[in-house]
């Protein structure tokens, strides 16, 4: 009947939720917090917000090794404001979550992934703002791989290859199998004319993430450049496939398919 295939329907979604929150549970306790956030905000747009939610994504934006029941005493204020910041990130209420962020950076200015976390926010609408709060987490600790990659990006993004080189480079130093390292360091090479060396660290990022459609179109930019013209068609090849999964997986059909 319909009613049994309702409940039925509801059961399985209520199953993933839980199973997707775990999930992002254990990979922040593990250290992927950012795929964590990604994980714990698509929650936020379609569960109801609860406590131990709230503390998940606290944990996740301050970078902490706990699970939940595990947070110290002294760091549980800390965590829940983070967490309601985090809150308003992932239920699309961004102006709310950068000011909420703002006062957090105020209030615990030494607190390490909190400049990250805010810069995070400021990044689409505010790119240089951003990119001082990302300085500002480095001054606090120089050997935070995220800071580095998003100053990286957005400096390649910028077409300031100069500036980006050394921030991709100990991004790589810091993270040698970190396969956004990379690719931030392989595409910088690669903009600065160096196109072997680039190919290298490209074909080492493959490797270690061969589904990233990023990483493969970065490839054929860099055989095409060096004239290897059946390894970059190979490499497109690729790429075309992968990007037709994540449109697949995104709920976009490809291309002359409904």
């Amino acid at each position: 009947s319909s009613s049994r295939r309702t409940t039925i329907r509801s059961a399985i979604e209520h199953l993933a939720t839980v199973t997707r929150f775990h999930v992002a549970l254990l990979l922040s306790r593990g250290g992927d917090h950012e795929t964590a956030l990604q994980l714990l905000y698509s929650l936020c747009r379609n569960q109801e917000k609860t406590e131990l939610l709230v503390q998940a994504l606290g944990l996740a934006g301050l970078a902490l090794h706990y699970l939940p029941s595990q947070i110290p005493a002294r760091m549980r204020q800390i965590v829940l404001e983070e967490g309601e910041a985090q809150y308003l990130a992932g239920s699309r209420q961004i102006e709310a979550a950068v000011k909420a962020a703002e006062a957090l950076v105020a209030k615990y200015p030494d607190t390490g992934n909190i400049h990250y976390s805010y810069g995070l926010m400021l990044l689409l609408n505010a790119p240089d703002r951003a990119m001082e709060e990302f300085q500002r987490e480095l001054q606090l600790n120089p050997t935070h791989v995220s800071a580095l990659l998003q100053m990286a990006f957005e400096y390649l993004k910028r077409g300031d290859i100069e500036k980006a080189v050394p921030y991709a480079e100990r991004a790589v130093q810091l993270a040698p199998r970190s396969f956004h390292a990379r690719n931030a360091y392989g595409r910088a090479l690669l903009d600065s004319g160096k196109v072997d060396q680039a190919i290298r660290e490209l074909e080492i990022g493959h490797t270690l993430a061969p589904e990233s459609p990023e990483t493969c179109y970065a490839l054929v930019r860099a055989y095409t450049r060096a004239g290897r013209n059946e390894d970059a068609a190979r490499a497109r090849a690729e790429f075309d496939k992968l990007e037709k999964l994540r449109q697949i997986k995104q709920g976009h059909a490809p291309p002359g398919q409904s």
